[in-house]
């Protein structure tokens, strides 16, 4: 039987690259799309979830890869995906995880209360226009960067997202 290529990587590292005689992908908008020798060229957005690959023809050998976001391209029988985070489902350190998830719960909390502190003290300082004529607001931006917090605190509930995805999985895997 004919096989595929395939390699699944994060922006990091490679997880998997060889031979594979299909692929299942975690994409479609919350759905999966399987890949298999003389599939149509293809570019998919991923979906968090578990990508599948099958090492033998009828799916006993299978490889399992949890990955967030990203996105999975075929083309001449080569199917690359990519994946914001990923991890091979058998890896996944519950313990190592959850101390993960729960500092990040704290960093979020302790950067919400910075926020909100800074958010209560830019209003604050605010002159109120019909108190001074035109007022001078250029001077907020300046005076507190909520603008940088803000980034942070996205990229913060993404990781958790991520932790929590991991968990969920491994949980469902135990149960199985």
């Amino acid at each position: 039987m004919p096989t595929l290529w395939c390699t699944v990587a994060t922006p990091n590292r490679e997880l998997y690259s060889g031979p594979a005689n299909y692929v299942n992908v975690p994409g479609g908008k919350k759905g999966r799309f399987g890949v298999l020798p003389g599939h149509e060229m293809l570019v998919a957005l991923n979906d968090p979830g578990v990508l599948i690959i099958w090492m033998d023809a009828d799916g006993k050998d299978r490889l399992e890869y949890l990955l967030f976001d990203g996105i999975a391209q075929v083309f001449h029988d080569n199917v690359t995906v990519l994946g914001r985070f990923g991890v091979a489902v058998k890896d996944i350190d519950v313990k190592a995880v959850t101390e993960q998830a729960d500092e990040l719960r704290k960093q979020i909390e302790q950067l919400k209360a910075d926020l909100k502190k800074e958010e209560e003290a830019a209003s604050a300082k605010t002159p109120n226009p019909s108190d001074e004529g035109e007022g001078d607001l250029e001077y907020q931006a300046e005076d507190h960067d909520i603008d940088g917090a803000e980034p942070a605190l996205v990229s913060l509930e993404v990781r958790l997202k991520w932790c929590e995805l991991q968990l969920a999985t491994a949980e469902a895997r135990q149960k199985k």
